[in-house]
């Protein structure tokens, strides 16, 4: 207990902010990790704890981990509303597409990519490139 509050068992999302952007744009941050509080301590000023993670521990590899959310993406209850482009793929070279526009470094980063009916995670973009 810290402070006569028990913190064991609350939810704490870890994110990366990007200073001092993200001091005037609270949108630009990016999610790393979400759990719960155990063996939380206060000393010297310094508030500190354990994280449990909410993903199961298992090994899964080429598998990346992204938090959830209850809202159908770009819905009204979401709010967001995300940013599209239709472009024209030139090229492909494994799991590399090229297209007819440049984009600057992980602009799509995680963004999402549809072809033909079949959607993808974009892991990672520079210039025309997917």
């Amino acid at each position: 207990m810290v402070n006569g509050f028990d913190f064991r068992g609350a939810m704490a999302t870890v994110v990366r902010i990007q200073y001092p952007e993200s001091l005037n744009d609270p949108k630009i941050y990016e999610w790393i990790y979400a759990g719960t509080i155990d063996e939380p301590s206060f000393a010297e000023g310094t508030f500190s704890c354990k994280l449990q993670t909410v993903f199961p521990q298992v090994q899964c590899p080429n598998r990346g981990y992204q938090l959830a959310c209850n809202s159908e993406f770009g819905d009204a209850e979401c709010g967001y509303r995300p940013a599209t482009v239709s472009a024209v793929v030139t090229g492909v070279n494994g799991n590399i597409l090229y297209v007819n526009m440049n984009f600057n470094s992980n602009y799509w980063k995680n963004g999402v990519i549809t072809i033909a009916g079949e959607s993808r995670i974009i892991e990672t973009n520079a210039g025309n490139s997917l």
